[in-house]
């Protein structure tokens, strides 16, 4: 759900070749690989979702771009960027969720080529693309396929109602008004993913068993009001066996974005590629 940010320009990022494709789906989706120069090892794969409330983004705003090569060349990761269709106008639900299992089948199915073993693509996402990804893999789960090797989720909308605990809340002057969530912004936000489908049952991890979910470590921001749906989202998974770990970004909500060159960005960065 994070907030489109103007794109830094592409000479500040690191250089990593990368193409374009467009994976057959329901909606057929673009997407850009990212190809790291060969470094000896095979090498990771990472199908990745950029955040934007269901309703913005695409692959040049920097949670996208930047992450992407960043991980590319941190970690020699070949990054498959995800431009899945954006809620709206009679679009949404349940066609990005169905998009990115069918961008995870294809990046399988192309992981050869790049000399990476097809068992070891990871999934991940930020904000609402983190919801995105986290209805795809519980799709998966659920019909038996092939799942992701491991979750790499930044900030993400995990629910569709915000979770509360005083103990826990961020302070109320955090960040920007336009990066702050409350009970309006998400029915909106979710009601607009919806698309009228009922019932959702991957629109979120409300009321999910997490069981059987592949490992996840999940950056959330300290000055955020999704950040106690980030730690309710990894108290169930450790609950239902699944390794889960979290870190807290001293930060708000959307930070790859908004300082995509900051210090909670480049550890993000750093984490997910050293998870390779």
């Amino acid at each position: 759900m994070s907030d489109e940010a103007p794109a830094i320009p592409p000479t500040d990022r690191p250089t990593v070749r990368t193409h374009e494709a467009t994976v057959p789906s329901v909606v057929d989706v673009p997407v850009r690989v990212y190809v790291p120069e060969p470094a000896g090892a095979p090498p990771g794969v990472l199908v990745w979702a950029h955040g934007g409330g269901f309703v913005h983004g695409g692959l040049d705003m920097p949670e996208s771009d930047a992450l992407a090569r960043g991980i590319a060349a941190q970690a020699g990761v070949v990054v498959v960027a995800v431009d899945y269709e954006l809620a709206g106008d009679g679009r949404g639900y349940p066609v990005p969720h169905t998009q990115l299992r069918d961008v995870l089948a294809w990046t399988r199915a192309q992981a050869a080529g790049w000399g990476a073993d097809p068992a070891t693509v990871a999934a991940g996402g930020a904000s609402a693309g983190a919801c995105v990804v986290l209805g795809a893999t519980l799709s998966l789960l659920d019909d038996g396929l092939p799942l992701p090797a491991r979750l790499l989720l930044a900030y993400p909308a995990a629910h569709r109602v915000l979770r509360r605990d005083p103990s826990l809340a961020p302070p109320a002057q955090g960040p920007d008004p336009v990066s702050r969530f409350d009970d309006e912004r998400m029915a909106s936000m979710f009601g607009t993913y919806a698309n009228g489908v009922d019932p959702a049952p991957y629109l979120s991890v409300d009321g999910r068993d997490l069981t059987g979910m592949p490992p996840m470590l999940v950056h959330a921001a300290l000055l955020d009001d999704l950040r106690t749906s980030a730690e309710d989202l990894v108290a169930r998974a450790v609950a239902d066996g699944v390794e889960a770990r979290l870190h807290v970004a001293d930060a708000g909500h959307g930070y790859l974005n908004h300082d995509p060159a900051g210090h909670a960005s480049s550890a993000t960065v750093e984490a997910f590629a050293r998870t390779f």
